[in-house]
């Protein structure tokens, strides 16, 4: 390894990881994203790379972690329901902006303090409404695939809209046109109204066991 590379690589932090990996992403997409791309980006070798990331979806979720870090946790002091209705909520906002890292959050805990800051607080509140731990692994995992599942199907649904809109206009004969409270509803707001669901049977579950 030459002396400038050496110098490099031991200068490589995680930090600087995750900006390489953030400035690939925005220039090209989650597809830019290589190891090989990356090593380039870093000045380094693909070896030295896996010194301290084992693969790409590890990568990924750095980033994540990163992105999560904007999330202002809600305060401790307001019901159960509020904090962890807020947490969930500010995570779609992220990932709707990232789809492409809704699959990774969704199949694997994401590394890092911010991941680890919302999970306690929702794991907290939950304890404190007197869930069992059966019920708290079960509520938690339902409200992730919700979370993740809804951004990925807004993803498709999106990429899809304006194809269907034109055959269902061609099929009546008429010019396409958005219909209200249709394709293009407040996703946010549909978003609310499952999270709410997931919110509600958990209240019903700890009630049922008081």
């Amino acid at each position: 390894m030459p002396s400038r590379q050496r110098a490099t690589a031991e200068r490589l932090t995680t930090d600087a990881l995750v900006d390489a990996v953030a400035a690939l992403i925005e220039s090209g997409g989650v597809e830019a994203l290589t190891m090989r791309r990356l090593a380039q980006e870093c000045g380094v070798g693909v070896t030295t790379l896996y010194g301290h990331v084992r693969t790409k979806d590890e990568l990924l979720g750095l980033f994540a972690d990163r992105l999560l870090g904007r999330i202002r946790p809600p305060e401790e002091s307001l019901p159960w329901d509020e904090q962890v209705g807020a947490i969930f909520r500010a995570v779609y906002e992220i990932l709707v902006d990232h789809p492409e890292l809704a699959q990774i959050v969704g199949r694997q805990p994401v590394p890092g303090s911010a991941a680890l800051r919302l999970f306690q607080q929702v794991l907290r509140a939950l304890v404190g409404i007197g869930l069992t731990d059966r019920q708290i692994r079960t509520g938690y995992a339902v409200l992730a695939a919700y979370t993740t599942g809804y951004v990925q199907h807004q993803a498709a649904r999106t990429a899809r809209t304006p194809a269907l809109a034109d055959l269902i206009a061609d099929a009546r004969h008429v010019d396409t046109h958005p219909e209200p409270n249709g394709d293009g509803a407040d996703h946010l707001t549909a978003f609310d109204a499952g999270l709410r669901v997931i919110l509600d049977g958990l209240s019903a579950a700890a009630t049922r066991r008081g």
